[in-house]
């Protein structure tokens, strides 16, 4: 096939200007008009831009003088005239251009003209604009065609000059013409050492021979073979493969100079950097045929881009063309890609390769490899770049990346200890955090650094048994062993671990099993503790089958039926617990059988001779299965007793709370008639017919008084005065007194003298004492013997009761007597309220009553013991105190007048009306309150006048103890006097504690109240 020259537009403008050069040759001209086209021909002639033509002005003739072509000319030297006729007489004269436009001139012209000068009309003149265009286009075209040469050269040597490609150009004798630095580097040969020379002779190995022939062959042929692997040899005789791709050189007329080859060496990397070519024919196969995108950025866009850039970006060639480059790269990587453009422009130290991300057409996120350099590009500065996607490297190494995290992720999160130590002294290789907190270190760099599994093993020879079976086998599974920590502390470790001979390592997993060691421990020592417990437990319990046969029986069980475990086991319960051969009626076992369900009966066990509450419950396996039951028996004969003794204690208890209120109510109602009377008795004469019966009523008041405090005792609520006494003393005294009343009693004393004081109301304790010896002399009508004896003990000297005391020290005080005793059905009821064996008239019932009262009041215990005929004990047990007893003597006043100002508050109207009566008649000024919200009230507006303040205990909305505490507030020195049928709970003497200046008890007579309330003023 012939060979078809390539014309290029420069030439065809060159062809063109030949043809139309063949018509114009003359060289003298000569112009006929003045016009604006006679000047414009002037200037291309003068301006030389038609040189090419050899012509010249020689005349120009126009009629009009004023014409711009004539006066141009005029200014030129040229000849000129207002005739055209003239011209015919110049000899240099070839041509004569017509351009009057009138058809008539230039027919006279052409008929005038002589033989010798052609003629160009107006029409015709337009070849000289057509040449004057060829002129400037061939120009411009010359002038672009060496700018884009010097481009393209540019552009060339800084590719050539910077492409990681092996740049080999050679003849068709296979001569290297052209060798660039990657060469160099590739191959280790230097460009002087190999132009001229045969590349066969020092590149291509004789294996690979035959292969080059025929690409070289078919290249000199015009066969182009790309991507061609091949082994090259390297100065230092190494051998390389390359990948080669191949470009065919020609010369003008098409024939084949020669070629060029693009070399990447692939034994150790994939892709080659771009390059560009020398020349446009080289240029082109350089940087298209690249491995990488190729680009020119100048001012932020693109002003040339390779195929491989637009592919990488997703984008046609002639889309990439003056886009911004900014629109390529990712947005969080903009201001990067700016500054190291930047930088780079400016000449400035910047980076020359660098990673960033791109954008792709679709917004495709892509990593890209650059690499930059400075280039002049049209006279002015821009970045040539090579790019690679980098993306699938990237997608690669973020795998891997995510891999080692996970990896190491798992290695240190691992909940048992990894690690590998060598096998030679155990030193520790590598491990992970949780083997160095198994050993007491902070983390696995100080494990590493400091641990040596050999020195840790506590038991000799353990380790090198590991080693040994390991190295026999390769591995070992499940062996464990004992070593210690860091701080000293011993761990047991069980290992599963394999040798790595090469290294000489071992490598294993290591579990802490030391809670699972102690767990087995502690199961063997559970099941010890469970048979200790199971024969520690006080009821009797056994274990039965689903067929209610005996498998166990503890220790309670067989004692209480005196028989071995191993006699009873396999009998059915009712056998060997009744004697009986079917089940006992009534028995929980029956229940519990039937229902599935836990069941509980009381029974009576004949062969005990006990009553007993008798559980059964079933045993269930974790599938739901009935296996078994549980059968437990609890001797509850004694607690029936204390249920009993506690419903007593509960029955007393609401029978003195309920003959607190009454004798509260009613002292509150004695202390309106006591009042009356006293009022009464003061304004009255005593002569008066009615004086003596008013003093019986009082006195009938006080026996009312005597009953409710004994009521009160009972209810535990008359205790007001607490005070560290001394028992002897007390009881020395009342003893005197009553004996002198009850000489046909002999009284013995046994008192201890070091009998510890106890913190109680004397008062009350005397009057247990009084009502205990009345008691005891009604059991011996025709005399008898009272002993008395106290002595010190502990609560642990005080056994077989019914009661469990409080742990503490305590005064032991008795009263025996040698009565006649007291029936066993009636000793269960002497404490109860109203409870008497005497006639009718003989007693009221409370004296023992008040008694148990008053000694539960003082935290203590009360208690009978008697046999009918042999005389009765009462022992009372009273806490002691360490408090120093101190002797009280008590002072006898008369009622005086007073001139005070008195506050009363009760909430008793009543009390209150006939309380401001008494304080009145005995001269004091008296203000009153209802409650103590209202003596609040009343004591902040009159406290400067107030002198004292007698105060209700008990009233609603605001107590005695809380009133007094807010009077405090208001006046820390104020006086006041208690007041109440009771305290609540020993609040009085808590008021007192806290600074209260007395307690007057109601019913109380105006003397009483005299005296209490001077002791108070002074």
């Amino acid at each position: 096939m012939k060979h078809t020259k390539h014309v290029s537009p420069v030439e065809r403008t060159l062809l063109k200007k030949d043809r139309i050069m063949e018509k114009v040759k003359a060289l003298g001209i000569g112009i006929v008009g003045g016009g604006p086209g006679c000047k414009a021909i002037i200037d291309m002639i003068f301006a030389k831009k038609l040189s090419q033509l050899r012509m010249k002005l020689i005349a120009v003739a126009c009629t009009n003088p004023q014409a711009v072509g004539y006066r141009l000319a005029q200014e030129k030297g040229v000849f000129t005239t207002k005739d055209y006729h003239d011209l015919y007489e110049l000899q240099d004269l070839d041509m004569i251009i017509e351009l009057t436009g009138r058809a008539q001139v230039a027919k006279e012209i052409s008929q005038t003209k002589p033989d010798n000068i052609q003629l160009m009309n107006h029409v015709a003149a337009r070849l000289f604009w057509d040449v004057f265009q060829l002129e400037e286009d061939w120009i411009k075209e010359r002038r672009s065609t060496e700018e884009a040469l010097r481009e393209s050269e540019e552009r060339y040597r800084s590719v050539y000059e910077t492409a990681p490609l092996a740049f080999v150009v050679w003849d068709p004798e296979c001569r290297v013409m052209d060798w660039n630095e990657c060469s160099e580097e590739t191959f280790g040969w230097s460009r002087e050492e190999v132009l001229g020379r045969n590349f066969f002779g020092f590149l291509v190995p004789e294996s690979e021979r035959p292969r080059v022939e025929d690409v070289v062959d078919n290249l000199l042929q015009g066969r182009v073979e790309r991507d061609v692997v091949n082994e090259n040899v390297t100065k230092t005789g190494d051998t390389i493969l390359c990948r080669w791709n191949n470009s065919i050189l020609r010369d003008r007329e098409g024939s084949i100079i020669g070629a060029i080859s693009l070399g990447l060496n692939i034994t150790e990397r994939k892709r080659a950097d771009d390059a560009l070519r020398a020349s446009e024919e080289k240029y082109s196969t350089l940087v298209e045929n690249s491995l990488t995108g190729i680009y020119i950025d100048q001012d932020g866009k693109i002003q040339f881009a390779n195929r491989r850039f637009s592919e990488i970006y997703g984008y046609s060639e002639n889309e990439v063309l003056g886009m911004e480059t900014w629109r390529m790269v990712h947005p969080e990587d903009r201001d990067l890609t700016n500054e190291i453009r930047a930088k780079r422009i400016k000449g400035e130290q910047a980076p020359s390769i660098y990673e960033a991300r791109g954008l792709t057409k679709d917004e495709k996120t892509i990593w890209i490899m650059r690499r930059n350099t400075r280039i002049e590009y049209k006279g002015r500065p821009a970045i040539l770049g090579n790019i690679a996607d980098t993306t699938d490297r990237k997608q690669t190494e973020e795998a891997l990346r995510e891999s080692e995290d996970k990896y190491r992720n798992l290695f240190n999160n691992a909940q048992v200890g990894l690690f590998r130590t060598r096998i030679s002294d155990g030193k520790m290789a590598e491990c992970n955090e949780r083997l160095a907190k198994m050993f007491a270190y902070e983390n696995r760099e100080a494990c590493i650094a400091q641990f040596v599994t050999s020195e840790h093993y506590l038991d000799p020879g353990t380790r090198e048994r590991m080693v040994a079976e390991i190295q026999k086998n390769g591995e070992i599974h499940n062996f464990e062993a004992r070593l210690s920590r860091r701080d000293g502390s011993i761990i047991w470790v069980r290992y599963s671990a394999s040798v790595n001979p090469e290294k000489s390592y071992i490598e294993g997993v290591a579990t802490d099993i030391t809670e699972e060691k102690l767990a087995v421990e502690a199961l063997v020592q559970a099941k010890e503790d469970w048979e200790n417990t199971f024969d520690a437990i006080t009821d009797m319990v056994m274990l039965l089958d689903s067929e209610h046969r005996i498998i166990r029986m503890n220790r309670s069980a067989t004692e209480a039926f005196s028989t071995k475990k191993e006699g009873v086991v396999g009998k059915k319960c009712y056998e060997a617990v009744h004697g009986q051969s079917k089940p006992v009626k009534d028995c929980p076992l029956i229940a519990t059988t039937r229902t599935g369900k836990p069941a509980s009966r009381e029974l009576t066990l004949s062969s005990l001779g006990r009553t007993c509450r008798c559980s059964t419950s079933p045993i269930i396996d974790q599938e739901g299965n009935l296996t078994g039951y549980t059968h437990s028996l609890r001797d509850i004969t004694e607690s029936k007793s204390l249920e009993a003794q506690l419903l007593q204690a509960q029955k007393m208890e609401a029978i003195g709370t309920l003959a607190g209120g009454i004798a509260h109510d009613f002292n509150n109602m004695l202390m309106g008639i006591q009042g009356n009377i006293s009022l009464m008795l003061m304004s009255m004469d005593p002569s008066y017919p009615d004086y003596g019966r008013l003093e019986n009523i009082e006195k009938q008041i006080h026996g009312g008084a005597r009953l409710t405090s004994r009521l009160l005792g009972y209810a535990r609520k008359g205790k007001y005065e607490v005070k560290p006494i001394d028992l002897n003393q007390l009881m020395e005294g009342t003893a005197d007194t009553f004996g002198r009343t009850r000489k046909e009693i002999t009284i013995h004393r046994e008192l201890a003298k070091d009998l510890f004081a106890v913190e109680a109301d004397s008062g009350q304790i005397e009057q247990v004492l009084l009502n205990l010896f009345v008691n005891a002399a009604d059991a011996m009508p025709g005399g008898g013997e009272l002993t008395l004896k106290t002595m010190n003990l502990t609560d642990k000297d005080m056994k077989g009761k019914s009661y469990e005391p409080k742990q503490s020290n305590y005064v032991l005080l008795q009263v025996t007597d040698t009565g006649m005793g007291i029936y066993k059905k009636t000793i269960d009821r002497i404490f109860d309220p109203f409870f008497t064996t005497k006639e009718i008239g003989g007693g009221t019932g409370l004296g023992l009553a008040s008694a148990y009262g008053i000694i539960k009041a003082h935290s203590g215990y009360i208690d009978a013991a008697s046999k009918r005929g042999r005389g009765t004990t009462f022992s009372i047990y009273l806490p002691s105190s360490k408090k120093e007893v101190k002797r009280i003597v008590r002072t006898r006043g008369n009622a005086a007048q007073g001139t005070a100002n008195v506050l009363l508050v009760d909430d008793e109207a009543v009390v209150l009306k006939v309380g401001q009566e008494l304080l009145e008649a005995m001269g004091y000024q008296v203000l009153t309150a209802k409650d103590g919200k209202e003596a609040i009230t009343v004591y902040k507006k009159h406290r400067d006048k107030i002198d004292v303040v007698v105060l209700d205990m008990v009233m609603p909305r605001m107590g005695g103890g809380k009133t007094y505490d807010r009077m405090k507030e208001v006046n820390p020195d104020v006086k006041v006097l208690l007041s109440s049928g009771f305290s609540v709970d020993g609040e009085a003497s808590e008021i007192l504690e806290r600074g209260c200046d007395g307690f007057i008890q109601k019913p109380f007579t105006m003397k009483q109240l005299s005296a209490k309330i001077s002791g108070i003023l002074g």
